[in-house]
């Protein structure tokens, strides 16, 4: 996990040594290799790194990015994605494994804002809006190739495909039956839910100790203020207060690993 943060982190600084329309062509570039990250992220790093020190030679010698790499980089690009190993299992966890656990815990906050609302917490919603994060997650890489200003028919397709499950997914959860939850199903549910994810994240930081050990403190807090909260039968005001401390769990580590683990980042930026 250190050495692909480290590789990433040695072509961001090399992107600077870059200038102009040949910086944007490059990080333009970059970003869309990265977004396929079903695809080894070492490798991918790899094939940055030659195409930057391809580019800044270039430029030193007066070619421009355009001339020296093409006028159409998406085409050029795919190539480079095409011969690409796929992604391990150990990668894929660590681009999944946050989004799962922040879900999670917003859906804790969730359960213990609507409670103590009063009213009854619609767990197929909750489990449903989950859902379309994960899908939205894996079909959110598309959207990268609208950066190229040679647009590609299928770039265009895959994104309309895309667009469309994710829409008939939306309506499909007007369909879905509602299932009310009382508080004693909720507090078993939340105990459940924060002992088991606490469970896999203490196993898994045993090999992947910055994805994992972080998770596990956050649920420490917010699944054990969830439970609390639950248990005692909090005001209004006490369920929103503790609402804010499992939402900002879940959101304080999200930031942590975007920014020193370079998780989830890859996709968005």
């Amino acid at each position: 996990m250190k050495k692909e943060l480290d590789l990433v982190k040695a072509n961001d600084a090399r992107v600077t040594a870059l200038h102009g329309l040949d910086r944007m062509y490059a990080e333009t570039l970059i970003t869309y290799i990265r977004s396929h990250w079903h695809k080894d992220s070492e490798a991918i790093e790899d094939a940055i790194k030659d195409i930057l020190i391809d580019l800044v030679t270039a430029q030193a010698e007066g070619i421009a990015a355009k001339a020296y790499f093409g006028t159409d980089p998406q085409t050029a690009a795919d190539e480079i994605v095409r011969e690409l190993p796929p992604a391990t299992p150990a990668q894929w966890l660590m681009r999944l494994w946050p989004g799962l656990n922040g879900m999670g815990l917003l859906a804790m906050g969730g359960i213990v804002l609507t409670i103590g609302l009063g009213e009854g917490f619609n767990l197929m919603e909750a489990l449903s809006w989950i859902g379309l994060f994960l899908l939205f997650m894996l079909v959110a890489p598309l959207f990268r190739g609208l950066d190229f200003n040679h647009l590609q028919r299928k770039t265009l397709w895959r994104l309309l495909l895309s667009l469309v499950v994710v829409i008939a997914a939306y309506v499909g959860l007007f369909w879905l039956p509602e299932v009310s939850i009382t508080t004693p199903v909720a507090c078993w549910l939340v105990g459940g839910v924060t002992g088991v994810l606490l469970l896999a994240n203490a196993a898994l930081a045993v090999a992947f100790r910055r994805l994992a050990l972080p998770w596990v403190l956050a649920w420490l807090i917010g699944g054990g203020l969830a439970l609390i909260a639950l248990g005692l039968g909090l005001t209004l005001w006490a369920s929103f207060g503790v609402a804010l401390v499992v939402f900002g769990c879940g959101f304080g580590v999200e930031l942590y690993q975007v920014s020193h683990l370079h998780v989830v980042g890859q996709m968005v930026r």
